[in-house]
């Protein structure tokens, strides 16, 4: 007899098995690539199938761009190039570990 796969798994447990982040698979539900459902008021189960089809549909059409930073990053680039013309010069942030010294502050 054949095992019957689930048609949802916990957040939590779907996350784990997948490699990914809750944040990442909240988003993918908000966003309608995949589908999932509520049991009882804080349960949150993914539905397998339709993850299953998202990532067939993926490996077969390729990847659809990702617009949602779109926005963000034409504003930055729109603010880099206004500090530019401005004549305002980028805050170099520093490379490496910052080592403080504590006794200079007092707290040694």
């Amino acid at each position: 007899m054949q095992k019957k796969e689930p048609i949802g798994i916990p957040l939590r447990a779907f996350c784990q098995q997948e490699g990914l982040g809750s944040t990442t698979v909240r988003t993918m539900v908000a966003d309608r690539r995949i589908k999932a459902f509520r049991v009882g008021r804080q349960k949150l189960m993914i539905n397998v199938e339709s993850y299953r089809v998202f990532v067939e549909k993926q490996l077969n059409e390729g990847m659809a761009p990702y617009t949602k930073t779109e926005a963000a990053v034409a504003a930055r680039m729109a603010n880099r190039a206004e500090e530019k013309r401005a004549g305002v010069k980028p805050v170099a942030k520093p490379r490496g570990p910052v080592v403080v010294n504590l006794a200079e502050l007092g707290l040694a």
